[in-house]
């Protein structure tokens, strides 16, 4: 989607039902595209989604505690 070199050529991770419910504490998500990911519970407890791509995806439910957003800033 994005050509090499680009902030934001990074593979879609996993399918959209691969990750509802998941336990990805501390994950480095950053810059990863997350596409319409179904996230909707997942626990993102302090993950790393600086400049990460969440169009359309699903969180729902998902715990965002201390998460670094897309944006950079902190999640509460």
């Amino acid at each position: 989607m994005y050509p090499e070199g680009h902030p934001y050529h990074h593979p879609v991770i996993g399918s959209h039902a691969d990750l509802e419910a998941a336990t990805l504490i501390q994950a480095r998500l950053e810059g990863a595209d997350l596409t319409g990911a179904q996230l909707a519970g997942a626990d993102l407890s302090y993950a790393n989604l600086k400049d990460a791509i969440l169009n359309g995806t699903d969180l729902d439910g998902a715990i965002l505690t201390q998460a670094v957003m897309p944006d950079g800033s902190l999640h509460d």
